[in-house]
């Protein structure tokens, strides 16, 4: 067969017809399909190829419109009405008050309080005095030196000293007047040897000493002055303070004013006092 085939198509249409043969069957081979499912599959410088340029920016979008506003809400209900303050007019002797005054209560509290007319009512105005029973207190101080003279002594021809005792005044002023004035003024020693500074002050006539706070205290119109230390024991001589050369002892309306004879050659004193309105 092959060699008929030869002598009648001679060498060349044989090879031509081989060749045909092969490229059909290439052909054949390269329709074959294949199903690519990740960009795993295809070769790493070929899927470098196969990515495109970044293409040029789009142009700008449009601005979006404003929604619209909400609705108002409602308003709210009314709070509940507050109460009132109710006022009365206090005639004298009325709510505690010698000159009566006004009773201020919130509506329906059931506790009323009494603003009275007068000194009662009012201390820090003008002509207001301590209310009755009510206590006032302050601290004092004070220092003073000894002079000294010389003279000549004719047998040794020489000078000694000679002390002068000299007067010191303290005065202890009341921040409220104090009417009547206190009827007696009582000194209560507590000296530096006898107690430590700040220690309870013993009790005397008119004056319970001081307090669980420190404070001091006094009976109903008696002015109380404690001595807390002082560097001599002698004490002093109290005067009535509102004139100017006091020659009446013991205290009016405004205080008093305590005067020390300075024996040592310094001498100080200090202390607190209390005064309580009759």
């Amino acid at each position: 067969m092959i060699s008929l085939v030869r002598h009648r198509l001679g060498i060349p249409g044989l090879i031509a017809i081989i060749a045909l043969v092969f490229a059909m069957g290439g052909a054949a081979y390269a329709a074959k399909k294949y199903v690519i499912t990740s960009t795993k599959q295809i070769k790493p410088s070929v899927l470098k190829q196969l990515k495109g340029k970044q293409g040029p920016q789009g142009p700008a979008g449009t601005n979006g419109t404003n929604g619209k506003d909400g609705t108002n809400g409602t308003n709210g209900t009314n709070g509940a009405a507050g109460k009132s303050v109710v006022t009365a007019t206090l005639a004298p002797g009325e709510g505690g008050c010698t000159e009566g005054g006004v009773s201020v209560e919130v509506e329906a509290a059931g506790s009323p309080k009494a603003v009275c007319n007068g000194e009662e009512g009012s201390p820090w105005t003008a002509g207001g005095v301590l209310p009755s029973g009510a206590t006032e207190r302050g601290t004092w101080a004070g220092d003073g030196d000894n002079r000294l003279t010389y003279t000549l002594n004719e047998e040794t021809e020489e000078l000694e000293e000679q002390p002068i005792n000299t007067f010191t005044f303290i005065p202890i002023s009341f921040a409220l007047p104090v009417a009547p004035a206190p009827t007696e003024v009582v000194y209560s020693k507590q000296l530096e040897e006898e107690a430590e500074l700040g220690e309870p002050v013993a009790p005397v006539a008119g004056c319970p000493g001081l307090d669980g706070e420190g404070l001091p205290l006094a009976d109903a119109g008696v002015l109380c002055v404690y001595q807390m230390s002082a560097s001599t024991p002698a004490g002093p001589t109290f005067f009535a303070g509102t004139k100017i050369f006091p020659s009446e002892q013991g205290a009016d309306s405004m205080g008093t004013i305590a005067g020390f004879t300075c024996s040592a050659h310094n001498c100080r004193w200090m202390g607190v006092w209390a005064v309580t309105a009759p």
